[in-house]
């Protein structure tokens, strides 16, 4: 890496370079910019600034000309790193770089694009993009990581506060602060971090000023708690406007004056089916209204083969998500946005709506556009102030921090002169939002700041244990003391101190699955397979417990499980792996019952009548006959998973009560669960489409098996990776090939002629197009047409012709697949 120089960026300096970015020539610095840069000093050490600005402000385009003025110094070579916490966050900061910096190697990585993962990791790029997840993944294989880049910049520092990816921020931030001489920045939109960046040594600069007006208004309306059934006649009862009703009415007014001034509305609404409904709901509106106009079954038609056309995706893999209201509401520029979409679909959503001169007018979306995100939305519609979390029984009032990202997205700077946010504000006479809203404007701190390290030492069961990997190293023994301390040193608010005994059980259970090792004082080696047990119990708080890391913690590096999980799994690879043939509903069967799944095995819906419950075991069984008979199922799960499905089917036949579907209590719901589960994900990564499986099972969507498969993806590579040594070659390669087949649901045997595991989302796409196509023998649609079979094939002839991988012959491929 090149020298570093931490010469003074003045204010004239920050303002030509401004003007030598095409996208905002003619564009002066905002009032933040300016304060930055008229504070800067020269430093012997890296900058580490905290900027703190309300959307719109300018703030993500601070470190961008702080790099650019390193780049003009003579002499200098310099490395950009950006982190960003969502996908598409990082598909359009990705875009605006390219458009910034042209002559710049700029690369990206997200969770589905990974083939630039290799070159990030080693620093053979000028700019790279990455979400926090990969970087957590590249820091903890190699603590050089950081090291390549000059510039490391941590957008949405709120991200802290996130459950999942608060440990994985704060690691990452401790990690780049142990390199003084790095520019490091922190961007946030909300809250005084103050103590957070503090305790990091950051200078913090804030502007609550925005570039571009914003006026709130806000919208309240009065829906009672509580309707005793007597109390209204029920002639009148059906004329009382419902609570969504009345919410719907004042959103139709709001809609209605700025569609007619040819605005764009984004409307947030925490509810993936809420989000569906109001859009379908406006658009009915509109056609009464007469703006626009009534469909006949011939236009309907048409807008429904206009939209399938520019997804690019079969028709029968959108089953279940779209009808046919919904094509038509896109065709005149109504939609929604949720995480529950395909994500092709939610891409085309961003593209005409976020664009300049999109066709999308109003989208009515949940917290997917809210964060981050650059708009050229004029109005924002606040539909409903609270949120619920998973596995929360009560929506929450959203925090400062949400409320101020969803107004944020109108009139962003360089598009609007003026933007709009349209609050609604429920009264129930129980909760007055009012009196919410009040007090949200209030707080000027974030309601808590934890990398949550402090809830692991008393609960085994938390994904924590793998997050310590990375604080030990292979070739020198770490002091458990030093470990404590540096998890101390993390700035947060904590109920109760964390206490050293606590972390001291967690090692002695991380050394116990053999991730690390105590060495002894007289020791120079360690028996990575020996318990190493420390006689007499655990130390002291004043005794060293110098521990390292073995080669298996090596290997789980930058992978995160629950300890529950890495112990079932253990028990399968100890019992399995090596000693039965391994097939692929083995695999799936196995990860699908890990907890990291319950999400997607949790949400589905079993009958509570006996026939149907019945019925549905019938299905379950006929269809591990059919995988038994495709050799994808091994013997011994074949007759385990048999026996217990003739065995329910009898217990429920002959109505024992805690075989019944209805009681509570039902022992066989969550098992029914879990295989039907298994059976949806080995569907998935067959390459059947999303209708053929709807056939056999309601409910299904494309963007709940594809995360599934995503999920699934994840534990079998963890498995791989901590059985390398015990599995044979067959299994090793059955497992190399199902982790792609998994992730884009493609055949596995398409997955091995192609001899890949970095399968790229375009060419996934068209894969699993493929496979779709070869198995609609099985259904009534026919081949695709020559344009379509051409177009298919030259998305994967570009692929392979950039991969390292040419083992296979395209045509002979495709004509296999595609006759």
């Amino acid at each position: 890496m090149a020298e570093h120089h931490h010469a003074q960026v003045t204010e004239e300096d920050a303002q030509r370079i401004l003007q030598s970015f095409a996208p905002y020539a003619g564009k002066t610095l905002t009032d933040l910019q300016r304060e930055v840069f008229a504070a800067d000093r020269p430093v012997t050490s890296g900058r580490r600034k905290c900027i703190i600005g309300r959307t719109s402000s300018g703030k993500t385009l601070v470190p961008l000309l702080y790099y650019a003025a390193a780049l003009l110094r003579e002499g200098t070579q310099q490395k950009l790193l950006y982190l960003v916490p969502y996908r598409a966050l990082a598909r359009q900061k990705y875009a605006e770089i390219c458009r910034l910096f042209p002559e710049k190697r700029t690369l990206v990585s997200t969770s589905e694009f990974s083939a630039n993962d290799r070159s990030i990791a080693l620093g053979n790029c000028d700019i790279a993009v990455i979400i926090y997840e990969k970087a957590y993944l590249f820091q903890t294989r190699s603590d050089r990581f950081f090291r390549y880049y000059d510039h490391v910049v941590f957008d949405e520092v709120g991200l802290v506060e996130d459950r999942e990816r608060g440990l994985k921020a704060d690691f990452l931030l401790q990690e780049a602060c142990r390199l003084p001489e790095r520019d490091l920045y922190l961007l946030a939109s909300y809250y005084d971090w103050q103590p957070y960046a503090a305790a990091y040594g950051f200078d913090v600069i804030r502007s609550d000023d925005r570039p571009v007006k914003l006026t709130v208004k806000n919208y309240s309306y009065f829906v009672p708690a509580k309707r005793p059934a007597f109390r209204y006649p029920p002639l009148l009862a059906m004329k009382r406007k419902q609570p969504d009703q009345k919410r719907n009415h004042i959103i139709y007014q709001i809609c209605d004056e700025h569609w007619d001034s040819g605005e764009k509305i984004l409307i947030f609404l925490n509810s993936q089916g809420g989000a569906q409904d109001l859009s379908r709901q406006l658009y009915q509106h509109f056609v009464s209204s007469g703006r626009i106009p009534q469909a006949t079954e011939q236009s309907a038609e048409s807008c429904r083969q206009e939209y399938l056309q520019a997804l690019g995706i079969p028709d029968v893999d959108t089953a279940g998500i779209l009808y046919s209201i919904d094509y038509l509401a896109y065709h005149y520029g109504i939609t929604f946005h949720h995480a529950a979409l395909m994500e092709e679909m939610r891409e085309m959503a961003e593209r005409d709506f976020l664009a300049p001169g999109g066709r999308l007018r109003i989208v009515v979306a949940t917290e997917t556009l809210a964060f981050g995100l650059n708009s050229n939305v004029d109005v924002v519609i606040i539909a409903d102030m609270t949120k619920r979390e998973p596995g929360e029984k009560y929506p929450r009032f959203l925090t400062g921090y949400e409320y101020e990202n969803y107004i944020g997205r109108a009139g962003r700077y360089g598009w609007h002169s003026k933007g709009l946010a349209c609050v609604l504000l429920r009264n129930t006479g129980k909760q007055n939002q009012e009196k919410e809203m009040k007090r949200l404007r209030q707080r000027k701190t974030p309601p808590r700041i934890c990398s949550r390290y402090d809830k692991i030492f008393t609960n085994l069961q938390a994904e924590a244990p793998f997050h310590l990997l990375p604080y030990f190293r292979a070739k020198t023994s770490v002091d458990a003391r030093d470990v404590f301390h540096r998890l101390q040193s993390y700035p947060c608010w904590r109920t109760e101190p964390l206490q050293y005994s606590g972390l001291l059980r967690i090692l002695e259970w991380m050394q116990q699955a053999q991730l690390i090792a105590y060495v002894a004082e007289d020791e120079d080696e360690i028996d990575e397979e020996a318990e190493n047990e420390l006689d007499g119990g655990l130390p002291g708080e004043d005794e060293a417990y110098p521990c390292r890391i073995t080669e298996r913690g090596r290997r789980l590096l930058g992978y995160v499980v629950r300890s529950e999980t890495f112990d079932r799994l253990e028990r399968w690879i100890g019992n399995f792996i090596g000693h039965h043939m391994v097939c692929i509903f083995d695999l799936i069967y196995m990860v699908s019952t890990c907890r990291e799944m319950r999400e997607f095995y949790g949400q589905r819906e079993l009958p509570d009548e006996a026939p149907a419950f019945a019925a549905l075991l019938g299905t379950l069984r006929g269809m591990i006959d059919t995988i038994h008979a495709e050799h994808q199922v091994s013997d011994y799960h074949y007759q385990l998973i048999g026996s217990t499905l003739d065995t329910l089917h009898l217990a429920c036949a002959a109505g024992i009560p805690e075989y019944l579907p209805d009681n509570p209590d039902c022992r066989t719901r969550s098992y029914v669960q879990k295989l039907e589960a298994a059976i949806l994900l080995y569907l998935w990564s067959s390459g059947r489409s999303v209708a053929y499986i709807l056939e056999r099972f309601d409910g299904v969507t494309y963007a709940s098996l594809k995360h599934a498969g995503m999920k699934a993806e994840y534990l079998l590579d963890f498995i791989r990776r901590d059985a390398a040594s015990r599995m044979t070659e067959e299994d090793a390669s059955l497992m190399k090939h199902l982790g792609p087949s998994l992730y884009y649901g493609i055949a596995l045997d398409l997955v091995e002629a192609y001899a890949s595991t970095t399968i790229e989302p375009e060419a996934g796409r068209a894969l699993r197009t493929l496979s779709i196509y070869r198995n609609l023998t099985d259904w009534k649609l026919g081949l695709p047409a020559d344009g379509e079979r051409e177009r298919l094939a030259a998305i994967i002839e570009t692929y392979r012709a950039e991969s390292a991988s040419q083992d296979a012959d395209l045509a002979r491929v495709i004509k296999e697949l595609i006759p």
